[in-house]
């Protein structure tokens, strides 16, 4: 029976979580893309609340260095196919977790929803993002199951 559950399962990076809070307005969803490299590679996290919708690249090691003109930013590079972007993105106290600005954001999630891998590289940090199943797992951050299943696979 194990072999039939470990074959059925999809291997991807990408995972969602759903939050319930206390009523709607505090409800959350957060779509992560886990990096197979910790030390070197980026993760991507979608936060999706109520009224919005975020997107961070977080790192698990040194800290990304800030601009030399703006201690609360850092540089980062996006390559798309052929096109390159270049983009200050706002670095959270720490130095680990970076908050995309809104129209890259959306450049992004339009690349990944078409299937076009993606490449950022910060300061001492590169990664490619495979698009597959991102679509998926991008339509069940925003529609949570409605019912969630108290099947425990551990006890099988």
């Amino acid at each position: 029976m194990l072999v039939f559950f470990t074959s059925c399962s999809q291997k991807t990076p990408w995972a969602v979580t759903h939050i319930k809070g206390n009523g709607p307005e505090f409800n959350s969803a957060k779509l992560t893309y886990h990096s197979n490299d910790k030390a070197n590679g980026i993760d991507l996290e979608f936060l999706k609340t109520e009224d919005s919708l975020n997107l961070y690249l977080n790192v698990h090691s040194r800290p990304i260095p800030c601009s030399r003109n703006h201690p609360n930013m850092a540089q980062v590079t996006l390559q798309i196919e052929d096109k390159q972007y270049s983009f200050s993105a706002i670095r959270h106290q720490g130095g680990h977790r970076l908050l995309v600005p809104a129209s890259i954001q959306e450049i992004i999630i339009n690349s990944l929803k078409d299937a076009i891998p993606i490449a950022i590289h910060l300061e001492g940090y590169d990664a490619t993002f495979d698009p597959a199943y991102f679509s998926e797992y991008f339509y069940k951050m925003h529609y949570p199951p409605r019912f969630s299943s108290h099947l425990n696979l551990s006890l099988l």
